[in-house]
């Protein structure tokens, strides 16, 4: 059976039975989708901070804003303004676990909701309704009611035994029993409203040692009817006054300086603590506007004290104070850089998420020229995007085989389209499933109108803090998980001259000039549904992309999600796209020019790939002033937007696009982009996409406007397979694609051959004779389809420099490592991946796939936080007798406790002879960090160390003789020469794919850092192409 497909008339095979060479695929019954989570993996499991949240319910709160008479319309109140604010920040919370307290008359606090995950079902809803419920009576016990829900914080904690220490580290310094300290009464503590539980010792609300505690408390007026509290809080401050109305400021100090729960231990910290920050918000009373007791509150509390004079004062104020407390941000994606040299005008582009709001951050920030540290930022797309006026933005989508503006009038997405998906996408309520008719307000919602942000059904997006960041504004760029920014100047590729027309004006070498001054640009996908287009040198949005690709009218599904007040998380446009110039007729007009194509997908977003025409960047001087404009607004959408793939009559192969799409010109002629087929197709069958550039641009897919090549391996047991990144390579120096390696998720990689069927690199002008190199894979792991076998990213092939090439083998090794990290089930295990560097030279054609026992094992061996290669259990590579090197990982245990077994799943890089890859370690414990892993540097022939040092291993500030013979270096914290954005110091989490600049290696840590360390290659010179990390020749 030929498992090849070929068109759209190509016969799909019935993929039940038996495939040569001992390997068995699923019967006919279905196998189970792969689970792929929505969320950041290493967001999940993670502590939320507390938050009570203390209203004023005193009588005062039912005056007029700027009055002391009570409103006669409840909606002109002080107490309807502050609801108001209030919802409006609870509808935009997240990652926090949040109460409601209200002033109980003249005595102490009422707990009206208990400390509850935000995102549990139904806790936004039952909040919001609580603060609707709050009447305006009775007096302002203001330390009163701080003591009581500091009781709260430690209910169940408050006994004789109970001890914690007062004023610690001073002179004064005393063990009391939590309960002395905070109840001043018979019967201490708050009231609890009905239905609402007291913490408990098995159910408390400090519940690890890690978890912040606040209390966010507004007031319309100072202390009054505040008396009850212990002396042990009367005078906790010496430096204030100890009078009942001045006792505020003790109180707080209190609450931030002592250890409340002193059995819970940082294991890592000797002097951690689990108090409780206090923040302070003054309201409407112009006598509280300076106050000097709430502005100590503030300071004593470890928090701080804002006043609002008004309802959008209020509302910046607490934004200001829930910014300063809920901020929990990461990374998965790489960095890229402006050059491939370090010198002066280096930049760096990196990108950030914040789960409390799903946000996103881009970053542009200037390298250190002589130390390759990151120096200044010079902006921040988020920042800039928050200017932006919704209707002025230039945002295209796809619809009926043309680009068109993103918008609700004729020109775009209107009603009267004969069939308009994004129509049917957005009019749905997430709520309620059905169509509402209210497509326009959440279209427009999408381009950045906060109009109806926090209203009636619609999510409120996170805002900026002038507290916190020092602006004000809308954040309203997406969060960038596993995108990594691309950076796009002017062409700079090495096509030759044969890629071209047949004269001078039609060549490569002309296209570069014509473009030589063209704006530089930033791509990068966000979860906001978008392709963004960032100008480099501003950070300003130049456009944006959404993809039809992503449009669902289902209940949870879809665009219409991201606006709905109760979203979670979904992952949207998060695949890295792929740039590159090609020579093809873009414009329809039957003739072929030089054009620059990005390609990007969906990643965990859904199924597909779109093509966009980014060649109009416009012009830009040597300063980067814009000299002529791009060609990227909404009129120009059908000349932006390309086509959009989903699989067409092969759409059951297509899964989720995992796979980073690839461009190259073919021995056919065309130009391609070449994907696998990613994760969860429906038939669970992995293979390889061929889809030609130019065939898409008239809106359909006909027969011959792609090509797919099956492996004919499908699902093991119940899971199902898939192929992930592909790595291209020539083998003859013509700049055309020879072969192709990828991997799949049961531990095989394969080789496809693009040439013939004889390997004859000078041939394949017929796509037919394309096929699985060898019918079988190059390479299979052990286990076949266990999650530790899984290879999630593109090979490396090099060159295999230490043999001669023989016939027509590739004569390459090809490098990769492997383990899982897809969903929640891959943050535990004990079951370690392992890195390969597989030896492709016809060995499969008589001996079938090449297996770990053909390879020369390489053992790991710790020596403190490096890594050497333990001598007396290795192998060393025999070229005559091993097929490669093979390097098992760690289960886990050698970080620590909690720690998941060792895996790879970002692709490796070479330089010169040193391959450099990162593995991780995922930590899903509670109050530990993401996780942890290794930089990995090894001499890619042998699996060892090199003869020199290749970087700073025992941190000593230089690679000299001390630091020879190591292969590994656990991921840490910068420590000195950090730079901006390169981490304080902090756990930076597990390690992303590193980048790379002159002599500086840039690695992207989990915890959102990036931290950047000096590395030496040596200098040694090589002829020809080692390797093909890109295809791409530059």
């Amino acid at each position: 059976m030929n498992n090849k497909l070929l068109g759209k008339f190509a016969l799909k095979p019935l993929l039940c039975g038996i495939f040569g060479f001992g390997f068995t695929f699923s019967t006919c019954v279905s196998a189970e989708p792969l689970t792929l989570s929505n969320v950041p993996l290493q967001a999940t499991g993670k502590v939320e901070p507390n938050l009570m949240i203390l209203m004023d319910s005193s009588g005062s709160m039912a005056y007029y804003l700027d009055s002391a008479e009570r409103a006669v319309d409840p909606k002109d109140s002080r107490l309807y303004i502050a609801k108001e604010a209030g919802k409006t920040v609870v509808r935009g919370l997240g990652d926090l676990r949040v109460g409601l307290a209200q002033f109980n008359g003249e005595d102490g606090a009422k707990i009206l909701l208990g400390l509850r995950s935000i995102s549990e079902d139904g806790a936004r809803d039952a909040l919001l309704t609580e603060i609707d419920n709050i009447s305006a009576d009775g007096y302002t016990p203001l330390a009163e009611a701080l003591t009581d829900v500091g009781y709260y914080f430690v209910e169940g904690f408050t006994g004789a035994d109970d001890k914690v220490t007062i004023h610690p580290g001073e002179v004064d310094s005393a063990k009391v029993s939590a309960g002395a300290v905070l109840g001043a009464t018979s019967n201490p503590g708050p009231v609890y409203a009905e239905g609402v539980a007291k913490p408990t010792r098995d159910n408390p609300a400090i519940q690890e040692y890690c978890q912040a505690n606040f209390v966010m408390a507004l007031t319309d007026g100072l202390p009054n009817r505040d008396s009850a509290y212990t002396d042990y809080l009367r005078s906790y401050d010496p430096d204030t006054d100890s009078n009942d109305a001045d006792a505020l400021d003790d109180v707080a100090k209190a609450l931030y300086d002592i250890d409340w729960r002193p059995e819970l231990d940082d294991p890592n910290d000797d002097g951690h603590k689990n108090n409780i920050t206090s923040y302070f918000i003054g309201f409407a009373d112009p006598a509280l506007a300076n106050n000097s007791l709430l502005e100590s509150a503030g300071l004593n509390g470890g928090g701080s004290y804002q006043f609002a004079d008004n309802a959008d004062s209020l509302a910046t104020s607490l934004n200001d104070a829930v910014n300063s407390i809920s901020n929990s941000v990461g990374t998965q994606a790489s960095v890229a850089f402006n050059s491939t040299s370090l010198d002066i005008g280096s930049v760096i582009y990196s990108a950030k998420f914040d789960t409390s709001d799903f946000s996103g951050r881009l970053y542009a920030r200037s390298l250190n020229p002589d130390t390759g540290r990151i120096a200044n930022t010079l902006w921040e797309a988020s920042e800039e995007l928050a200017d932006e006026s919704s209707s002025t933005r230039e945002i295209i989508t796809y619809l009926n085989g043309n680009g068109v503006p993103f918008t609700a009038d004729s020109a775009g997405v209107d009603a009267d389209s004969p069939d308009s998906p994004h129509e049917d996408d957005l009019n749905v309520n997430k709520s309620t499933g059905l169509d509402d008719g209210a497509w326009t307000g959440r279209l427009n919602y999408v381009r950045g109108d906060t109009t109806n942000d926090g209203v009636g059904d619609y999510r409120q997006r996170g805002n900026f803090s002038a507290l916190v960041d020092n602006m004000t504004g809308p954040k309203l760029l997406g969060d960038i998980v596993h995108s990594t920014p691309i950076y796009v100047g002017k062409p700079e590729l090495n096509w030759p001259v044969t890629f071209g027309g047949n004269n001078a004006n039609e060549s490569y070498e002309q296209y570069r000039i014509d473009n030589a001054d063209r704006t530089p640009m930033v791509y990068v996908g966000a979860n906001d549904g978008m392709l963004h287009g960032f100008n480099a040198n501003t950070g300003e949005e130049v456009f944006a992309y959404i993809p039809a690709l992503l449009l669902n009218s289902g209940r949870h599904e879809g665009l219409h999600s991201f606006t709905d007040s109760t979203y979670q998380h979904s992952y949207f446009v998060d695949l890295t796209p792929t740039v590159s110039d090609v020579y093809i007729d873009s414009d329809g007009n039957g003739s072929d020019e030089w054009a620059t194509v990005l390609v990007g997908g969906l990643r965990g977003g859904g199924r597909g790939y779109f093509a966009l025409n980014v060649s109009g960047a416009g012009k830009s001087d040597a300063s980067g002033t814009v000299t002529q404009g791009h060609q990227f607004d909404e009129s120009n959408a059908d000349t932006v937007a390309m086509w959009e793939f989903d699989g067409a009559t092969d759409a059951d192969y297509l899964g989720y696009s995992y796979s980073e799409a690839q461009i190259a010109k073919l021995n056919n002629g065309k130009w391609a982009v070449i994907f696998g087929n990613g994760y969860n197709s429906d038939n669970g069958v992995a293979g390889l996409f061929i889809v030609y550039i130019e065939e898409g641009a008239d809106g359909s897919w006909d027969a011959g406007d792609w090509e797919f090549i099956s492996t004919g391996v499908g699902a093991v047991g119940e899971r199902k397979n898939g192929l992930s990144s592909p790595r291209l390579i020539d083998l003859n120096g013509d700049r055309i694609v020879d072969r192709v390696y990828a991997g799949d998720l049961m531990g095989n990689v394969w080789s496809f051959d693009l040439s013939d069927q004889d390997g004859n690199v000078s041939g394949g002008n017929d796509s037919a004779t394309w096929d699985r190199y060898g019918g079988v894979p190059l390479f299979t792991a052990g286990n076949t389809g266990e999650s530790n076998n899984a290879i999630l990213s593109a090979p490396l092939v090099a060159r295999n420099t230490s043999m001669a090439p023989a016939g027509n083998g590739a004569n390459v090794l090809v490098m990769f490592g492997t383990g899982q990290y897809l969903n929640t089930g891959d943050l535990t295990g004990s079951s370690p991946g392992a890195f390969y560097a597989v030896w492709d030279n016809d060995y499969t054609l008589t001996n079938g796939a090449v297996t770990g026992d053909d390879l020369a094992e390489q053992v790991l061996k710790p020596v403190g936080t490096n890594r050497t290669i333990d001598e007396n259990s290795s192998v060393a590579v025999d070229w005559g007798v091993h097929q490669g090197w093979k390097m098992a990982l760690d289960d886990g245990s050698g970080f620590g406790s909690g720690y998941a077994a060792e895996r790879v799943i970002t692709s490796p890089t070479i330089r010169r002879n040193t391959l450099f890859f990162s593995t991780i370690s995922p930590n899903p414990q509670p109050c530990a960090s993401s996780g942890s892993g290794y930089l990995m540097s090894l001499d890619f022939r042998t699996g060892r160390a090199g003869n020199d040092a290749v970087a700073d291993f025992n941190n000593d500030g230089e690679i000299n003789a001390q630091d020879e013979g190591y292969v590994g270096k656990q991921f840490q914290a910068c420590t000195e020469d950090c730079g901006e954005g390169g981490g304080s110091g902090g756990d930076p989490g597990m390690p992303g794919q590193s980048g790379f600049i002159g002599d500086v290696r840039c690695t992207p840590g989990s915890s959102g850092d990036v931290i950047c360390d000096d590395i030496d290659v040596g200098d040694e010179e090589r002829e020809g192409r080692l390797s093909w990390e890109e295809f791409s020749p530059r």
